[in-house]
C-alpha cells in the first residue's frame, strides 16, 4: 500500500516523516440568554491531515509557499484509493535542526469547513 501524499501534484517528501489523518467538528458553543449551554454543530467529520516531517531548505521553501496559497489540491492513498480534495494549511511550524536540516510539521484542512 502506498503511504505517498501530494500537494498541488508535488509529491511531499516523506523519507524521514509521516503523516496521520484525523477527523474533526466545527461547532458553535455559547449561551443562551437563561444561562443554558449550547452547542451547534454545523459539520461533522471534516478531514484533516498532520504532517511532521524533516526537510532540506529547499523543501522547506517549497512548503512555506503552499502556506502562502489560500488553498490547493491534496491527494493521498485512503484504503488503496487515490483521494483528492481542496485544502489549506494551518499550523505551519519549522525548527532548524542542524545546517540544511528542518523539523517541519503542519495541519491540512479541507476547504469544505
Amino acid at each position: 500500500m502506498s503511504v505517498a501524499l501530494y500537494i498541488n501534484g508535488t509529491e511531499v517528501p516523506l523519507t524521514k516523516g509521516s503523516w496521520q489523518e484525523k477527523r474533526s467538528h466545527y461547532q458553535i458553543t455559547g449561551q443562551t440568554e437563561a444561562g443554558t449551554n449550547r452547542r451547534d454543530l454545523i459539520r461533522g467529520n471534516i478531514l484533516g491531515i498532520s504532517v511532521k516531517l524533516t526537510v532540506d531548505d529547499s523543501d522547506k521553501a517549497a512548503i512555506e509557499g503552499y502556506n502562502a496559497l489560500s488553498s490547493f489540491t491534496v491527494k493521498y492513498y485512503n484504503n488503496g484509493v487515490l483521494t483528492s480534495w481542496d485544502a489549506y494549511m494551518d499550523n505551519l511550524s519549522c525548527n532548524l535542526l542542524a545546517d540544511d536540516a528542518w523539523d517541519v510539521s503542519f495541519d491540512l484542512i479541507d476547504m469544505e469547513q
